[in-house]
């Protein structure tokens, strides 16, 4: 393993919450390995509590504001200028990435650039160093081979193995209730969200029995049940804590999901359009999937996603999530609490 470099590395990493939870892992462990002198990591305010630990230079930007950036000439310029700065050696594009990235790492100055060439690229010389991803790789394995590959570059030797839980203990600390389910009705796109108004009746239901928190999300109103909390975490440590209090989380396929998957915070999830490979993947055995696996579309055909953001069910429009009613879902998530949570001993 090598012990000093003297080299730097820039990294583009801007996804969403669950992209960049499953992609910690990969840079824990580059960060443990100590490849290069200077290490600096562009990703979005949401996302930046991740990596704050990690001793590497971070660069918030929105992707509101990035990945529209090759629109807005003066904006453009002034990202150049900020990464020409950077002088990297070796500068690493995410995977899922817009052209603005590409096109930034093609002008960073750096001459190895790794990545993967996804089908909407339009810098074609962007990535000289290309690295083959299989997409039925789960995504935090897809991270490590990325990852790996520019350690590699940088002198490291080759990675094995699979990726770890990523490290959360510097965001879980926040004071959190102690809730027996815990509900994350959103997601980053309408069509990987269970219906909300089967979410409100849901968590009415279940607040009969159990203490039910709601975690407050712009997309994702609370329910009117007064016997159901909710609960507004500001920060992702506010939200890291109160799904690692919870007993049970339920939620779609989103960040949060992602996080309880770190955690191991047994949980009900509406998969919905998604594929396989991002599935939960930490303590799989603590995870009910409820995917309608009878559904010939289900994850959305191998040769249409990521590249078509919609759902690919003209029939029967995300019939993934709108087949799961609100007694069965009770019943899944009833039977999964029952299953992970030990019976409180008779007074």
């Amino acid at each position: 393993m090598r012990v000093t470099s003297v080299s730097s590395a820039l990294i583009f990493k801007l996804n969403q919450l669950g992209d960049n939870v499953v992609f910690l892992p990969a840079l824990q462990r580059l960060v443990s390995e100590n490849t290069f002198e200077s290490l600096t990591l562009w990703t979005t305010p949401l996302a930046a509590p991740l990596y704050r630990n990690l001793p590497i230079k971070l660069h918030t930007i929105s992707r509101d504001d990035f990945y529209p950036a090759w629109k807005k000439p003066s904006l453009l310029l002034a990202l150049c200028r900020k990464i020409r700065k950077t002088k990297p050696d070796l500068v690493l594009v995410a995977e899922d990435m817009g052209n603005t990235a590409y096109f930034l790492a093609l002008v960073s100055g750096a001459a190895r650039r790794i990545g993967t060439r996804p089908p909407y690229l339009k810098i074609p010389f962007a990535i000289n160093e290309p690295v083959l991803l299989d997409p039925a790789t789960p995504e935090p394995e897809k991270a490590w081979r990325l990852v790996g590959a520019l350690a590699e570059a940088g002198g490291s030797a080759p990675w094995t193995g699979t990726p770890p839980p990523p490290s959360l203990s510097h965001l879980d600390h926040a004071q959190a209730d102690s809730l027996d389910i815990l509900i994350h009705a959103g997601a980053s796109r309408e069509y990987k969200r269970w219906p909300i108004a089967r979410f409100h009746e849901l968590a009415g239901r279940l607040a009969r029995d159990f203490r039910v928190g709601w975690c407050m999300a712009p997309n994702a109103p609370p329910p009117p049940n007064p016997a159901v909390r909710p609960i507004a975490p500001g920060r992702l440590d506010d939200l890291v804590s109160q799904i690692a209090k919870a007993s049970l989380f339920v939620g779609n396929n989103s960040g949060p999901m992602n996080l309880a998957s770190a955690l191991g915070t047994p949980s009900v999830i509406f998969i919905g359009p998604s594929p396989r490979s991002w599935d939960p993947y930490w303590h799989r055995d603590r995870f009910r999937i409820l995917r309608k696996d009878s559904l010939p579309c289900i994850a959305c055909g191998a040769g249409t996603w990521p590249q078509q953001d919609a759902c690919t069910n003209l029939s029967a429009p995300v019939a993934c999530m709108t087949l799961w009613s609100v007694d069965e879902a009770e019943a899944e998530i009833r039977s999964w609490h029952a299953r992970h949570i030990a019976p409180k001993p008779a007074r």
